[in-house]
């Protein structure tokens, strides 16, 4: 995307504490992904620790054992020994359990922010899913926001500053609103004009169609006369005819036309209106109904 979106202190916290699991590492180098390992860990820890205690009592008992056999002269245990050494005991029981009981009152305090650490790494993912679909959609909307203003650009980023008031979101709102009247506006217009001339272009096809029937029925009912054997006409007259009866039939459409012969057999034609002039030139055996349908056609397309 091409604007960038400020996080918040919140969403910092959660990713500096995803990052601090990511990077924590046990004593003996475990890699913790999942606080819920802390747990396992400690367990580990203790069942350790009791079979460290239960090798240190062994070597320790072993060690006396071997001192006073050994000792020269041998070492007899007294009565005094005795309370000496259970004074001794509890003393360091007292200590002990001094100690285990600050020690679970550490293991309770860690499992409780264990707790807590996996109930935050949990609210982390489902916070980090919801960003996702954000800016899933951010960049969704924007691309829809440049295709409904491809040629406005700095109007689009300016909707996507995300410093931007609400007074200048509503007056983006209502400038973005303006010009998408516009457009719609134009669009149908544009519409209209081509729903004008598709009209046109029918009608004029129309015209075509029927200036070539009447024309065909003035060519049949010439031809007709000068083959008639009560009336026998001239041929250049039923041409002349011809070309009279076409003229009057244009020039009823609006096209202005002019025939003249320029040579036998080779008639010189300039069809003219208010906005188009053509010349050509046909041979006689080329005036006929087509033709003339033609020639309306180049001068009204």
């Amino acid at each position: 995307m091409s604007q960038s979106i400020a996080l918040g202190s919140q969403d910092l916290e959660f990713l500096t504490a995803q990052r601090q699991i990511e990077e924590t590492q046990l004593a003996d180098g475990t890699h913790v992904e999942n606080p819920l390992v802390v747990n396992e860990e400690i367990n580990f820890k203790k069942e350790e620790f009791a079979k460290l205690k239960f090798q240190y009592l062994e070597q320790e008992t072993r060690e006396k054992f071997l001192r006073a056999i050994l000792s020269s002269p041998p070492l007899y245990v007294e009565q005094k020994d005795i309370d000496e050494y259970e004074t001794q005991n509890r003393e360091k029981k007292a200590e002990l359990k001094s100690h285990k009981t600050s020690l679970n009152t550490t293991i309770q305090n860690i499992q409780e922010k264990n707790s807590q650490n996996v109930s935050l790494y949990h609210d982390l993912q489902v916070k980090l899913n919801d960003t996702d679909e954000i800016l899933k959609e951010i960049s969704e909307m924007e691309s829809s926001l440049r295709s409904l203003f491809p040629k406005d650009p700095q109007l689009v980023d300016a909707m996507l500053q995300p410093d931007v008031g609400d007074d200048n979101l509503f007056n983006i709102g209502s400038s973005a609103q303006q010009k998408l009247a516009r457009v719609q506006s134009e669009q149908a217009r544009v519409e209209a004009l081509l729903s004008a001339r598709k009209q046109a272009q029918r009608d004029r096809q129309d015209e075509i169609s029927k200036l070539s029937q009447q024309l065909e029925m003035v060519h049949h009912d010439i031809d007709a006369a000068s083959k008639s054997t009560t009336t026998k006409q001239d041929p250049q007259q039923s041409r002349a005819q011809w070309i009279k009866q076409m003229t009057e039939i244009l020039q009823e459409t609006g096209i202005k036309l002019e025939v003249t012969q320029s040579q036998e057999g080779r008639y010189k034609i300039k069809a003219s209106t208010d906005k188009k002039n053509i010349e050509t030139e046909l041979d006689a055996t080329e005036l006929d109904g087509k033709a003339v349908s033609h020639l309306y056609q180049d001068i009204m397309g």
